[in-house]
């Protein structure tokens, strides 16, 4: 058995994109990791002392 959920539709989804382009909306981010440190930024996340994102970059 397949579980989804829906948010809105496609037209809404552009709305929002729209928005958020037109507002330069972005997300606030608390720490970057490099893909090598991808396991401290799990374990960041655990931690559950955050505000905003974790980053894993990708070099």
């Amino acid at each position: 058995m397949a579980v989804s959920s829906t948010v809105g539709s496609a037209a809404m989804h552009r709305d929002l994109v729209r928005y958020v382009e037109a507002h330069d909306i972005r997300p606030v981010i608390d720490r970057r990791f490099g893909f090598l440190d991808a396991p401290a930024a799990y374990k960041a996340q655990g931690a559950g002392r955050l505000f905003g994102k974790i980053v894993i970059e990708f070099d």
